[in-house]
């Protein structure tokens, strides 16, 4: 019995020694590395962690464009390569398994992992996907042996109204706003990442540091997606209608400036902006060149109503009679011949209406857009004041709207010292130079307001992520530019012009409407292409809305600022109601 139990303490003695032998070897020999695999799970090495963009809300507080959270599947190969358990073939049956994952391709990283800890596999994993994964690993599988992989945590940009306001919001791309309000906004809403420390001292200790990231601020912008929503609902309608180069609108508070809604057709999704399928078949695609692709694609991007010049033709005609009545040159009692033409030095101008509309008094000129009656108010007038309240209105310089891409058109203004008589009598109603749209609508803001020029804005507000406010955008008088005497009166008649003139077809039953029509011929000259707009305004006493519709060459037979007018009673059958503008009761219409 003694020799039996002596056997079994010498057996258990050489099993406890041979025991501590290799755990000292392991120690001596092998114990970094199985301290650095421990360690390694532990530490995210240098992770950075994004922030979250600003999101974009309209001034109701709807989102027009947010970031949302998504997952990247990264792989650790340095963590497998040193792992000496099962770890690295679990780990590779499972992301094949599971996500489809290539196994030789999987290998090949840890296999040779060249000191790598970051190597994207999937991108942009949804938060129910990750999770569903996790259930699968704790359900199916374990966690155990499924190492050196981990999500890691990114921002996309989402437009939920996908073509809405594309033009105004433009775009995020290669991690920075491109056009619209993500470009001229761009410092305010990107944040600043943060990063996540992992490092292993020389006593193998994880030392850990994390710096949080910051997110973006949050832009409030001046549109209301409702009236954006009736805006490009009537554009989209007309459009599919009728074939136009470009067809545009805004929609402007006239006394604060704030723009309301502002789209051109045609448009593009945000969400997917270099895609061009809803604009060619399958078979045109393929035909397009890369400078084709790309310039169409700019001509989407391109915020037409501030980029894009044309002649505004008669919507002008209100500045010119305004200039003569503020100078004391008109009293609007005069009264005017229009026989269907003029001779100015030589050269014959013609009215619109070839017969002429006979004698008319100030009112009616501007309510019947004739262009003779301007060329005389305009010889009245001379060029020194009328170059002086062009340029007051606000055409030839940038209205400092804030985004993007705005053109001055001051190349495209005559100078008092280039304007001959021929210059001057064209100008008086709207052609022989260039205006942009922005321009024309915050000109003509200065009837409904008293007298101002206004500088018109598309933000509001700028907030952090927790809603305090970081700055307000408020309204800014530029200039006075007439009196209010002189507004009101100029106000007066383009009621008349609706009531009486061109814009008859914009009339509202219940509302006193305001506003003008225009025809521009397009240069060169004689290839019957040309530019139908029409600027209205609502009510007559206190006018809160201004709109502005230009169409450029709209291919239909007969066309003519009608079509415009079309556009604005559509939008502003809508809008009206929405803005709480209820019609009057002594205006309504019985019969």
């Amino acid at each position: 019995m003694k020799k039996n139990l002596m056997g079994i303490f010498i057996v258990f003695v050489f099993i406890f020694l041979t025991l501590i032998g290799r755990l000292i070897y392991i120690k001596h020999f092998d114990g970094n590395q199985y301290e650095r695999s421990v360690l390694a799970q532990q530490t995210s090495y240098n992770r950075i962690l994004q922030f979250k963009r600003g999101s974009i809300l309209d001034r109701n507080g709807t989102v027009l464009a947010s970031s949302i959270k998504v997952f990247n599947l990264i792989l650790d190969p340095e963590v497998l390569a040193i792992s000496n358990d099962n770890s690295k073939e679990t780990t590779v049956e499972i992301l094949n398994e599971y996500f489809g994952i290539n196994k030789d391709e999987l290998l090949e990283y840890i296999n040779n992992p060249r000191g790598r800890h970051y190597v994207p596999l999937i991108k942009h994993i949804s938060f129910e996907d990750v999770e569903e994964f996790n259930g699968y690993l704790e359900e199916k599988r374990g966690t155990n042996l499924f190492r050196g992989v981990w999500f890691e945590e990114e921002y996309i940009r989402n437009y939920p109204f996908n073509n809405l306001a594309s033009n105004v919001l433009g775009f995020y791309s290669s991690d920075v706003g491109r056009w619209g309000v993500e470009e001229y906004y761009n410092k305010e809403l990107t944040g600043e990442i943060g990063r996540e420390f992992g490092l292993i001292n020389e006593g193998l200790y994880v030392q850990r540091e994390t710096r949080n990231p910051k997110n973006g601020n949050n832009i409030i912008t001046t549109i209301d997606y409702t009236i954006q929503h009736f805006v490009e609902q009537a554009l989209t309608k007309f459009t599919n209608r009728v074939d136009t180069l470009n067809a545009m609108v805004i929609v402007m508070d006239p006394n604060s400036g704030e723009i309301l809604a502002m789209a051109s057709q045609p448009n593009y999704n945000p969400n997917h902006p270099m895609s061009l399928v809803d604009h060619f078949t399958e078979e045109g695609l393929k035909n397009l060149s890369s400078e084709e692709r790309l310039n169409y694609l700019q001509r989407l991007w391109r915020l037409n109503p501030i980029s894009d010049t044309y002649e505004p033709g008669s919507t002008f005609k209100p500045m010119t009679i305004a200039a003569a009545l503020e100078e004391g040159i008109l009293t609007g009692d005069e009264m005017f011949l229009c026989n269907g033409h003029i001779m100015v030095r030589g050269t014959r101008i013609n009215c619109w209406r070839r017969e002429g509309h006979g004698e008319q008094t100030l009112s009616q000129v501007l309510a019947n857009s004739c262009n003779i009656g301007l060329v005389e108010i305009g010889e009245m007038m001379g060029r020194e004041i009328f170059v002086q309240y062009q340029r007051g209105f606000g055409f030839g310089e940038r209205t400092n709207i804030d985004l993007l891409g705005e053109a001055s058109a001051s190349n495209l203004l005559y100078s008092v010292n280039r304007m001959g008589p021929v210059e001057l009598a064209t100008n008086t109603f709207g052609q022989s130079f260039n205006v942009t749209p922005i321009q024309l609508i915050t000109g003509f803001s200065a009837f409904l307001n008293g007298g101002e020029l206004v500088e018109p804005h598309i933000v509001k507000q700028i907030v952090d992520e927790n809603g305090y406010n970081i700055k307000s955008i408020d309204k800014k008088v530029v200039r006075k530019v007439i009196s209010r005497d002189t507004a009101d009166q100029v106000k007066e008649y383009l009621l008349d012009a609706v009531a009486d003139g061109t814009g008859r077809r914009a009339y509202i039953e219940g509302y006193d409407i305001g506003g003008k029509t225009g025809t521009a011929e397009k240069l060169p000259r004689g290839n019957d292409k040309y530019i139908y707009s029409f600027i209205g305004f609502a009510p007559f006493e206190s006018p809160e809305v201004v709109a502005l519709v230009i169409l450029d060459e709209p291919e239909i037979e007969g066309a003519n600022s009608s079509l415009a007018i079309s556009v604005f009673r559509e939008i502003m059958e809508k809008v009206l109601p929405y803005m709480n503008i209820y019609p009057s009761e002594s205006n309504i219409d019985t019969e």
